[in-house]
């Protein structure tokens, strides 16, 4: 799950939950009085890289632009189009509510070789620095190590470094 606390007087929390046809993400707030009840707030896509699940989201709070429009959150998801979890990508969807998304048309980290029989990439963490710098941590099944990517605009990440396996 993602957690933002503190934005205003709500937490804000995101999770991924199946749906019976492949995983979608739900979104509740809480305040004094209680737990919203959750909505869907992203599910699969009709056709393409992400047609079957998204999961995983990481939700981070900043100034976005996306073909013109500005956004305020980002959420980086895990998706694939395989009902078994294979070839998973990271794409990202942008909001002004964190309840309307956005997505970003095509993956924007993928797996480091052919995915098509493993897991691929997915598990993000993500962070956004003072500076507006955004931080991917996330795996890659078909080196099965960590990786560490970095971004100025939330979806061209470049600076690909190995994380170590122990620390």
């Amino acid at each position: 799950p993602a957690v933002i606390y503190g934005d205003g007087p709500q937490t804000k929390i995101w999770w991924g939950g199946g749906t019976g046809s492949g995983d979608a993400i739900y979104y509740a707030t809480s305040t004094s009085s209680g737990w919203s009840t959750p909505v869907k707030v992203l599910e699969k896509s009709a056709a393409g890289w992400d047609s079957y699940h998204t999961c995983d989201p990481s939700v981070i709070k900043g100034a976005f632009q996306m073909n013109g429009q500005a956004y305020t959150y980002a959420m980086y998801y895990t998706g694939t189009y395989d009902a078994i979890g294979y070839d998973s990508h990271i794409g990202v969807a942008f909001s002004n509510d964190g309840i309307h998304w956005t997505k970003y048309g095509a993956p924007v980290v993928g797996p480091s070789s052919d995915a098509s029989r493993q897991y691929g990439t997915g598990m993000q963490s993500v962070y956004r620095s003072a500076s507006g710098l955004i931080t991917m941590m996330y795996f890659d099944s078909t080196t099965n190590k960590n990786y560490m990517v970095t971004s100025t605009d939330g979806i061209n990440f470049t600076n690909k470094t190995l994380l170590p396996s122990h620390f």
